[in-house]
């Protein structure tokens, strides 16, 4: 092992530590949620820059000049051009008035263009992809009018089924280093109680302890079946 200082030194086998992880280099160990969220990742990106050409067209859209009988000459283009240069200028400054052209054409203004709902809808989707593909439940990538915090919320089943799981799997490595460091009386852990969306569910909690307690159920029991942790009185 190379420290800070460049000074080399010799490990026994048991004093070396490995923490597994996923591996984003390797196609055996830790790909399978990667792939796909680079997947969706790029495709979202390719959409937004698609959109952005598109709203960049859409700024630099002169007139169409539709001839029915025949190409007209220089002349004609720049008396046409000229006028239709006028009316926009006099348009911009608050002086609307009409253009009359001479011959067989027509003047059509380009239709601007935009995302259509199936690509706004396919961009939902990967974000969505995106979501699962992290354990982050997919819901949360939506606009809300109300937003919960309770046990039926998302913020609970991301903390309790994907945040609690991979503290759990950290803490256990800090252990293992502890252990090997000759501490074995010291342990890592995380605690979640005071966080806004336990502190929430504890308030459940305590309406179902109600309901136990006047079913008969002692309150010692109803602090150990619900775990509420509450202090004896």
């Amino acid at each position: 092992f190379t420290d800070r200082n460049g000074k080399q030194q010799v490990l026994l086998p048991e004093q070396v530590i490995q923490l597994r992880c996923w591996n984003p280099a390797s196609d055996y160990r830790g790909q399978g949620e990667l792939d796909p969220a680079r997947v969706a990742a790029d495709a979202d990106y390719l959409a937004g820059k698609f959109n952005l050409n598109l709203m960049r067209n859409n700024g630099d859209r002169g007139a169409y000049v539709i001839c029915k009988s025949g190409i007209p000459d220089d002349d004609q283009r720049k008396q046409i051009i000229a006028q239709l240069q006028q009316k926009r200028l006099d348009a911009q400054r608050g002086n609307f008035r009409p253009a009359f052209l001479t011959g067989d054409f027509t003047i059509e203004d380009p239709k601007i263009q935009s995302l259509d709902a199936n690509v706004i809808a396919s961009r939902l989707q990967n974000r969505h992809e995106i979501y699962i593909a992290f354990g982050v439940p997919p819901s949360m990538a939506d606009i809300a009018a109300s937003y919960s915090i309770g046990s039926a919320s998302d913020r609970f089943r991301l903390i309790e089924d994907t945040c609690m799981p991979i503290g759990a799997d950290i803490c256990g490595g800090i252990a293992q280093v502890l252990q090997r460091m000759g501490k074995p009386g010291i342990t890592a852990a995380l605690s979640w109680e005071d966080h806004s969306v336990m502190l929430q569910v504890r308030a459940e909690r305590i309406t179902t302890a109600r309901q136990l307690w006047d079913m008969g159920m002692p309150a010692e029991k109803i602090n150990e079946y619900l775990r509420l942790k509450m202090p004896e009185f």
